[in-house]
Parts: structure tokens; C-alpha cells; sequence
């Protein structure tokens, strides 16, 4: 009985692993990214979703890590690739609010206190982002000085309250070209280091700053590099996007 709760335990990781984007394009950007779950099954959840012209990019942390965890995020998946299919160009603070009221009944109905942290962005032209949710700061680092400038979300985590949508807004960043943004969760941050000292959000910030102007790609396995020696009590997401 354990080996066949094993397989399907693999199973759920495989079908979340085909959810996330192969290899996510944006016209006009380079995209690298990285999930790794900490147990067989993650809370994590990244996209890139291009549809009907419009492009969109996510990355959210449920509450805990594990397989509940886990059938929040394919749920949340599923609601904003059903929403977006359905209205490609709305608000990203709509989208969040439609979320969370979808999401807020079924995790009512599991019997589970559970919540996420969800920021969405909607790439516009000319390296505009428009977005919104609350989740780790976006961590933008400038190609003009060589320094990052941290990036605040102010929404409100989904699955606490039914409606959200006053605590909702939809803020604007400006990417100029050579210009590097990075959405993470918070288990790169929380990782343990050496003498159980946590990883943190400055030594993220000073290897983005000192690899900055690499491609994403190599930035992303800077980061990862430096991370590697670290205990991962939590699942790993790392989305790095530059303009180009």
C-alpha cells in the first residue's frame, strides 16, 4: 500500500511539474525560472502565460508545503488560466479578486486554513508592467546604476476573506532595457545557510546586483549556485525576467 501511495504521491508531482511553463517566452524579453518542491508535491505555483496577444506573468506561495499545499495551487492554476482564457485583458487586481472568490469557497470546503500569497503582472508595451496581489517584494535591478530597487506588493493574500477586492489595487512598474526583475518565494530567503543563518533578502539583492548585467539564465544559476549548500525547508521558486 505504501508503494502504490508512493507512485501516486510521484504522480501528483508530475502532473504539477507538466502544469508550470516548459520554456516561457515573452517577445522582447529573456525568461529564466526554477521550482523545486521540498516535498513530493509543492505550494509554489510560477506562470507565463501568453494568450489572445496578451501576456501575463504569476508566482504565488500557498500556506505550508505538501500535498494539500499542492491541490491549492493546480486549483489556483486552473481558476487563472480559465479567467484569463475567458478575458485576456483585464485588470490585474480583477483577476486576483475573481481568484481569491473561486478559491475562498474551496478551501472552505476542504476544512483547511490555508492561504496564498499571489502577485499577477501584466506586461504591457514598452516594458510596462501593470500588477497586483500581495507576495515577496519584486526585486528590480537597474541596468543605469547597478543597484536593485525593491518593489512593494500591497494587495492582500487569497484564500482568508470571500471578497478582497477593496484591499486591491493595480500598481505600475517600468522595465528599461538591460533592466532585470526577479520574483521569488520566500524559500530562497528562509533557507538555512551556514551556522543556521537564514539566506535573506540582502544576499539575494547583492548577488543580483553583482551578476546583473549576465543573461537571466546565468543569474538564475548564480542564485541557485549560492543556494545550493543551504538546508530548503520550503519549496524553491526563482523567475528571472529581463528586458532585452
Amino acid at each position: 500500500a505504501l508503494d502504490e501511495l508512493w507512485g501516486e504521491m510521484e504522480l501528483a508531482k508530475k502532473i504539477q511539474t507538466c502544469l508550470l511553463p516548459e520554456k516561457p517566452i515573452i517577445p522582447g524579453y529573456e525568461i529564466s525560472a526554477v521550482a523545486e518542491a521540498c516535498e513530493q508535491v509543492g505550494g509554489d505555483y510560477y506562470d507565463v502565460i501568453s494568450v489572445g496577444g496578451h501576456d501575463w506573468i504569476v508566482i504565488g506561495d500557498v500556506s505550508g508545503h505538501g500535498v494539500t499545499a499542492g491541490l491549492v495551487m493546480m486549483m489556483v492554476q486552473t481558476a487563472i488560466h480559465t479567467v484569463l482564457n475567458d478575458n485576456p485583458e483585464i485588470r490585474p487586481s480583477r483577476l486576483v479578486s475573481v481568484i481569491n472568490k473561486s478559491i475562498y469557497s474551496n478551501i472552505e470546503k476542504m476544512g483547511e486554513s490555508k492561504h496564498m500569497t499571489l502577485v499577477v503582472l501584466a506586461a504591457g508595451k514598452d516594458g510596462r508592467f501593470s500588477f497586483s496581489g500581495l507576495h515577496e517584494d519584486i526585486l528590480i535591478r537597474r541596468s543605469e546604476t547597478g543597484t536593485v530597487e525593491p518593489v512593494e506588493s500591497d494587495g492582500m493574500w487569497i484564500g482568508l476573506e470571500p471578497d478582497i477586492s477593496e484591499f486591491l489595487s493595480d500598481d505600475v512598474l517600468q522595465l528599461e532595457s538591460g533592466d532585470c526583475m526577479v520574483l521569488f518565494t520566500d524559500g530562497i530567503t528562509e533557507a538555512r545557510c551556514e551556522a543556521g543563518k537564514l539566506f535573506g533578502d540582502e544576499r539575494l539583492i547583492r548577488i543580483i546586483e553583482e551578476n546583473g548585467e549576465k543573461s537571466a539564465a546565468e543569474i538564475r544559476g548564480h542564485i541557485i549556485s549560492e543556494l545550493e549548500p543551504c538546508g530548503k525547508p520550503d519549496d524553491v521558486t526563482l523567475v528571472v525576467i529581463k528586458r532585452v
